[in-house]
């Protein structure tokens, strides 16, 4: 019998640096999901409600902190937050859904990150979707599917190569996303459907493979030692209890008629906040500005970095001090460019010790 879930909310409260959980309420609108690889069933959108609370109480339980958006009613599929964007230690990609009737739910899932992490986007003609990136420590799995595309892909390999990451593009057969294969249950361990991915993919990285009779359970949601299984993968659970992980079950089987695993429903990232590292001095009305700051939006989130913009005719004393030589680019206050600079300079400022 799956185990049941706790009741309040609020009794879990979750370290001060705990992970943030970022989920959205259901859509009242889910019945009308996007489906690939599933014939449509109706979906009792109440029990579906109920069971991702019931999800979103077991990440409150894990110890993350719970950051809820509100149901989208134009976007049946926007519980699905995972797949908008893919969150990495320095930097925040919001994606571009390989489903047209998805790319509206980025916005406010951007500006939530944004608090967080700089933003970098994935642009047309690139696609992809989040649930088809996998993470093993600096190396990014990104599955070619029906939703992510070369470009995409490539895209991805140049905003996350500053950051010291690289990416490998992986075939995938029979399923929707790349989590839907494989999934990461230990640091450099995966736990995949070898009929949906070849294991040989992951060059260099252990396999477990999934129980056959449970063809959809690779999916699963790992936070340190302890791992969130849907509650009718029991092959599985025992599987990752014998591998010495603390297991937890959940009911989703509402959210599976829309081809939902476990880690679709949340975005889990460390919360530390992106302090702007530059301040750039600026004025209306001036075309040099405007180029000095295409020059840090290009270069500066792919490094982890923000800067913030200053208008000089706002502080006397910053008017009296660089009067007309602006732009003026500051690093902790001190002058690091004036008037100009190109995206190798920049560079090579960036990556100076502070």
């Amino acid at each position: 019998m799956p185990e049941s879930v706790p009741a309040p909310i609020e009794a879990f409260i979750a370290p001060q640096e705990a992970r943030i959980a970022l989920t959205r309420e259901v859509s009242p609108a889910f019945n009308r999901c996007e489906l690939t690889h599933l014939e449509r069933e109706p979906i009792d959108l109440a029990l579906a409600r109920q069971q991702h609370r019931g999800y979103e109480l077991r990440l409150q339980e894990f110890g993350c902190r719970l950051e809820r958006l509100p149901a989208e009613p134009d976007f049946p599929d926007s519980v699905f937050v995972e797949d908008v964007a893919v969150v990495l230690d320095k930097i925040a990609v919001i994606t571009r859904p390989g489903a047209t009737s998805r790319r509206g739910e980025r916005s406010s899932v951007a500006r939530k990150l944004e608090t967080y992490r700089p933003l970098v986007h994935i642009r047309a003609p690139g696609l992809l979707d989040g649930g088809d990136v996998l993470q093993v420590a600096r190396h990014l799995y990104v599955g070619r599917s029906s939703r992510s595309n070369s470009e995409g892909v490539d895209q991805l390999r140049e905003l996350v190569a500053p950051g010291g990451y690289s990416v490998t593009a992986v075939e995938l057969a029979g399923c929707l996303h790349l989590k839907s294969a494989a999934t990461r249950v230990a640091p450099e361990t995966l736990l995949i459907n070898p009929d949906w991915v070849d294991a040989a993919a992951f060059d260099g990285v252990e396999v477990l493979t999934i129980d056959p009779k449970e063809p959809a359970a690779a999916n699963v949601l790992v936070i340190d030692s302890q791992a969130l299984v849907p509650a009718q993968y029991t092959r599985t659970r025992a599987q990752l209890e014998r591998a010495g992980l603390d297991v937890r079950t959940v009911e989703l089987s509402e959210l599976i008629k829309a081809e939902a695993g476990v880690t679709c429903c949340s975005l889990v990232f460390r919360a530390a906040t992106a302090s702007p590292a530059f301040e750039l001095l600026t004025r209306e009305r001036c075309h040099l500005c405007d180029e000095m700051k295409a020059v840090l939006d290009a270069v500066l989130p792919s490094l982890g970095l923000r800067y913030e913009t200053v208008d000089v005719d706002r502080d006397a004393a910053l008017r009296d001090r660089f009067g007309d030589t602006v732009p003026v680019l500051r690093r902790d206050g001190k002058v690091v460019a004036k008037v100009r600079v190109d995206r190798r300079q920049l560079l090579r400022i960036a990556r100076r010790r502070r």
